[in-house]
């Protein structure tokens, strides 16, 4: 399975570069790149990078790179790991989640329970559970991690209260679907034997148990909530 991380990550680092790309081409047309930047030529350096990964692989495009990341999956033992799933919801989270070889990966892992839904998978401390892909064909796969009772609400994602998160993205859903799919995961959550309504002690993450002592209370951010279903919710689990 090393190798199959190891062609993982360096398909996101090629997403990365050609992103740097587009951002140096976009700040030029703007005509907003300083004299430094343009003495240095990032553009020139990020494009040498995506010709040695597709040099070390023998290919010429992001689709052919995906092609053998899938011969990898083919023949990979896959297992519980945390730099697998770092990898995929990279992926799933960028505009190649679409594509078939990618989905099935995702999904082998949430069913096949390869994952610790509390892990610090993001740049700025999200967890694992923060991060799922929100298009609609993962609605169901997503909910059997939300339903793990290892998920750890008290741990917070980019210092913001978890549970908070998904109540405004609910409050803020673009259609009845989506809104229904966080009213769901909000269910499952006050079912969850890891939250208190009451508490002020959140942690960091689950690597680092920083413990916030003072954290505002979910009962007290939700009195602050104007939407009536949320509000009975919370009234039917106290």
């Amino acid at each position: 399975m090393e190798a199959l991380i190891e062609k993982l990550n360096d398909f996101n680092q090629l997403c990365e570069y050609f992103f740097m790309i587009e951002y140096y081409d976009r700040m030029a047309a703007r005509h907003e790149l300083d004299d430094e930047f343009s003495k240095i030529d990032e553009r020139k350096l990020y494009l040498e990078r995506i010709d040695n990964i597709y040099k070390k692989y023998g290919v010429n495009s992001l689709n052919l790179m995906a092609s053998i990341i899938e011969e990898d999956i083919n023949i990979a033992q896959l297992s519980t790991s945390f730099d697998l799933c770092r990898n995929i919801i990279l992926i799933m989270n960028s505009k190649f989640y679409s594509l078939p070889v990618f989905k099935e990966l995702y999904k082998n892992i949430i069913v096949g329970g390869m994952y610790n839904p509390n892990w610090n998978i993001g740049v700025s401390g999200e967890p694992f559970f923060m991060l799922l892909p929100i298009a609609p064909e993962f609605y169901e796969t997503n909910l059997m991690v939300y339903k793990n009772p290892k998920l750890d609400w008290k741990i917070l994602s980019n210092e913001m209260d978890s549970f908070m998160c998904f109540v405004f993205r609910y409050l803020n859903s673009k259609s009845d679907q989506e809104k229904e799919y966080y009213f769901k995961i909000i269910n499952i959550a006050l079912e969850s034997t890891t939250i208190d309504l009451f508490s002020h002690d959140r942690y960091k993450s689950e690597t680092k148990k920083v413990k916030y002592c003072n954290y505002t209370s979910i009962e007290e951010q939700i009195e602050k909530i104007p939407d009536l279903n949320i509000k009975q919710l919370i009234k039917n689990r106290l």
